[in-house]
């Protein structure tokens, strides 16, 4: 777990989304759900619920962004 990883985070808890959060941040979709999955297994926990509307925050995920 890096910067990186909670800065990626923080931009698709606010988004709402991997695709709106990429775009923000420039980077591709992918490579975006790949790296909040890695920050979700460092802490052992699952930030988000994801469904067809988009992401939201688990109760972990709010502790987190806090």
């Amino acid at each position: 777990m890096n910067y990186q990883h909670l800065l990626y985070f923080r931009a698709v808890a606010v988004a709402g989304g991997i695709t709106s959060a990429a775009r923000r941040l420039r980077l591709t979709p992918p490579t975006l759900s790949a790296q909040v999955r890695v920050l979700e297994e460092a802490l052992g926990t699952t930030l988000f619920e994801r469904n067809a509307r988009g992401m939201t925050l688990t109760e972990d995920g709010q502790v987190v962004l806090r």
